[in-house]
């Protein structure tokens, strides 16, 4: 799945949420609108060396690998429809777990007010010359959520991942 069809997903995604609406009356379909309207996505894209997208893909859905990764508790039940936890505040499901290049997740953190929809998180592994990469799109994030799940990804994943896996290299070497 490439970023074309990735966002594609979203889109049908954002679209299907507001058509569980439809049939319950034109104001409740229009404060849905509204409430998708108040909404970002963000987009991130991360090179890692010296690692394939399998490991990354591994790293990510193995509760293990992950919780060792950003050093929290993590749950994950890897089929589609499985749940998973992480950091004692962010839930969700697996929508699409297409091993080991995709993974598709409902995902909500406990900044997410009551009336705040759950987002789409796409999470797309590539391999690169110098490694791999992980490209991320996280649809239907409240505005008042938006900087602080940008620095999240970057403090509690990216950075601790780069050192996670520096560790694991340099445990590997005799």
């Amino acid at each position: 799945m490439g970023p074309a069809l990735a966002s594609a997903l979203i889109s049908n995604i954002r679209i299907g949420a507001l058509s569980r609406y439809s049939d319950q009356g034109a104001s409740q379909a229009a404060r849905a609108s509204k409430e998708l309207s108040m909404t970002k996505t963000i987009e991130q894209t991360v090179e890692f060396t010296g690692v394939s997208p399998d490991r990354l893909f591994e790293t990510y859905m193995d509760a293990k690998q992950h919780a060792a990764a950003i050093a929290a508790p993590v749950e994950m039940d890897r089929r589609v429809g499985g749940r998973f936890s992480a950091f004692g505040g962010l839930i969700g499901r697996n929508i699409l777990v297409e091993s080991p290049r995709v993974i598709v997740q409902t995902w909500r953190a406990n900044i997410f007010r009551d009336q705040d929809a759950d987002s789409v998180l796409v999470l797309l592994f590539e391999k690169t010359d110098a490694g791999a990469r992980v490209r991320l799109v996280q649809a239907n994030v409240p505005e008042h959520a938006v900087q602080t799940i940008e620095k999240g990804w970057q403090q509690h994943y990216w950075s601790r991942w780069t050192r996670y896996i520096e560790h694991q290299r340099e445990s590997a070497v005799p």
